[in-house]
């Protein structure tokens, strides 16, 4: 009637650890910030703890690895779209990621007036077309508005659209043409020109 026995107390963890990236808050998003620092929260609900983190992005040919509890803030990033994955491991060997994609966008919108073509012109014509035309690299024109005179008052004015239902007055004219991109970058272009249909 001898008895024997020994235990064993062992704990199943399948749950993987989660990965929010929280700054940019969502995917394709535009900033000019070339410092832009990526903040992530990483938690583990099961038994296990946090035990790796690491990051990979563009190419992913290279894992780079960083202090789990902490964000990503010491990063220069590039002009142009850029996608981001962030991972987190825990110690039962779970693991956990989050993907982002985002675009770095730190040059101004580039703005060309193109009628008139030169300051300081002169014209007869009161119904003179403000023609200018604009592109972006790597991001979205969202707004266009313009100014005259006195600049007292913004106009919007589509994006792409000429300025052609202008009667202008006699005498001398400044009109300065704003566009803005996804990115918040700003630029501008100002004209002068004098309208005369006064004959000598």
């Amino acid at each position: 009637n001898n008895l024997n026995y020994s235990t064993r107390s062992f704990r199943i963890d399948t749950t993987a650890p989660v990965v929010d990236i929280t700054n940019p808050s969502s995917n394709n998003t535009n900033s000019s910030d070339t410092s832009l620092d990526i903040l992530i929260t990483q938690t583990d609900a099961g038994v296990g703890s946090l035990s790796q983190c690491w990051y990979s992005n563009d190419t992913y040919l290279i894992n780079r690895s960083f202090g789990c509890g902490t964000n990503l803030t010491n990063i220069t990033w590039s002009d142009g779209k850029h996608n981001l994955t962030v991972y987190s491991n825990d110690t039962l060997g779970n693991y956990g990621f989050e993907t982002v994609s985002f675009t770095i966008d730190s040059g101004f919108p580039d703005l060309n007036i193109t009628n008139p073509a030169v300051n300081n012109s002169n014209t007869t014509d009161t119904s003179l077309d403000i023609n200018f035309t604009f592109s972006d690299v790597f991001s979205i024109i969202e707004s266009c508005w313009y100014s005259n005179d006195t600049y007292s008052i913004n106009r919007s004015t589509p994006c792409g659209t000429n300025l052609t239902n202008i009667t202008w007055s006699e005498g001398l004219h400044n009109v300065t043409i704003y566009v803005n991109d996804s990115a918040n970058n700003l630029n501008y272009s100002t004209r002068s020109f004098r309208i005369d249909t006064t004959a000598p």
